[in-house]
């Protein structure tokens, strides 16, 4: 057994080693693959090695791996491979994860690896759908997550080009799939926009085509955000001064605007935002365009639609709903 531990601007080498000779070699080897370390020597001789050239050449190897970790161990029992760490950055662990997966020096076997992309602080990931393009961007843990964030993006944009624009880093914080789960579809909602996920909070923004979208984008959110999470919604509407559906203009008929204003404040629940009883309350002939907003705030005036040849709202409706 031969293990190379190195962290903080040391390695410490230890186990077995046939001979002084090979112990100065691989000591060689550690300066050279780990310039400017300070090295500690815990090695004991000892016999039973495996054959020399392939034996070195498997310590090499080990150490050329460990110089591209920014913490990890190394450890050769008899010629299996264990290497355990952190990456220095993005480029050094494509270069490790490449290199474990070619072809080995003669007689070496991986046994096992668990090589940590570098940490990310703070971790941020963010999808942005925008000009019928969708972004994918910032940290995401693994190859694996990558090719589930990029399904589940496909699978909500249909039809819309995707940029993945997303690179390997450690330190994603608990339930971070969830959280970037309940982005992507909510963002698909939007007619553009954007949600961010940096550690725990979750923030989105953009333009929804309605107030019914908007709101449920909101329950959405709620529901779906893991508990750890803190939101933040800035969705707004594409066209704030845009009602609900507009009344058709009767057969013959000509419609005309009128100016009566009788809905201003406060809406108090959300059964008052509904353009029907006061359909009701009016009569088939008149349709009301009622603007829908938060209950928190004021409701702008609105406007009564009436045809060509109905009578006009009573002046008793003036005051309605005050």
């Amino acid at each position: 057994v031969w293990s190379a531990n190195h962290k903080e601007g040391s390695v410490r080498v230890k186990g077995y080693v046939p001979g002084e000779a090979e112990r100065q070699t691989i000591l060689g080897i550690v300066r050279a693959t780990l310039p400017g370390m300070e090295v500690e020597d815990r090695m004991k001789l000892a016999g039973g090695a495996p054959p020399r050239q392939r034996w070195i050449g498997a310590i090499s190897f080990a150490l050329k791996q460990l110089s591209l970790l920014k913490r990890g161990n190394a450890r050769l029992v008899d010629m299996e491979l264990i290497l355990l760490g952190e990456a220095l950055d993005a480029k050094s662990y494509a270069s490790l994860i490449d290199a474990l997966n070619a072809e080995l020096p003669a007689g070496l076997t991986i046994k096992h690896h668990e090589i940590l992309p570098p940490r990310a602080e703070p971790y941020a990931w963010g999808v942005k759908k925008q000009s019928g393009t969708v972004t994918v961007l910032g940290h995401v843990p693994d190859e694996g997550a990558r090719q589930l964030v990029l399904e589940k993006v496909k699978e909500n944009f249909i039809g819309l080009s995707v940029e993945d624009r997303m690179a390997l880093a450690s330190g994603a914080p608990k339930n971070w799939f969830p959280a970037v789960l309940v982005a992507i579809t909510q963002v698909a909602r939007l007619e553009e926009g954007e949600a961010v996920v940096q550690d725990t909070d979750f923030s989105i923004s953009g333009k929804a085509a309605d107030i019914h979208t908007a709101e449920a984008i909101s329950r959405a959110i709620k529901e779906g955000l893991p508990d750890n999470f803190e939101a933040k919604n800035d969705v707004k509407l594409l066209n704030p001064d845009t009602t609900g559906d507009q009344p058709e203009t009767p057969p013959g008929g000509k419609a005309e605007k009128t100016t009566q204003r009788f809905l201003a404040g406060d809406a108090p629940s959300v059964y008052l935002w509904s353009a029907r009883p006061f359909r009701d309350a009016f009569g088939a002939g008149r349709m009301l365009d009622i603007r829908r907003h938060a209950t928190s705030e004021k409701v702008s005036p609105d406007t009564i639609w009436t045809a060509g040849g109905l009578l006009p709202p009573s002046p008793s409706s003036q005051h309605f709903g005050r």
